[in-house]
């Protein structure tokens, strides 16, 4: 992954907390995508794709930070709770 320069320090050891959540879902602390993102601010017209949505987390993390977001799953259940997860963060935004 190309950093740019400025951010770079960001990119060092991080400590972040696991994420529990009520389903069987996987699913990684938020935190880790709102950093990767966010390191990427001078792009404007990011679009961030994740091919391994799992629980979302990705999708949550774009919508927050501003982002498109495109995810993608192949297990169905995996991909509804993904889905409506992103969709209840959505409406928190309008």
């Amino acid at each position: 992954m190309r950093v740019p320069t400025r951010h770079s320090k960001r990119f060092d050891v991080w400590n972040i907390p696991p994420t529990k959540n009520k389903c069987n879902v996987p699913e990684f602390p938020l935190e880790l995508p709102l950093r990767i993102i966010r390191a990427y601010e001078d792009y404007d017209d990011l679009t961030v794709m994740d091919c391994f949505m799992g629980g979302g987390s990705v999708g949550v993390a774009s919508l927050q930070e501003g982002r498109n977001f495109i995810g993608m799953e192949i297990d169905k259940e995996t991909f509804d709770y993904a889905y409506q997860r992103t969709r209840s963060y959505q409406s928190k935004l309008i």
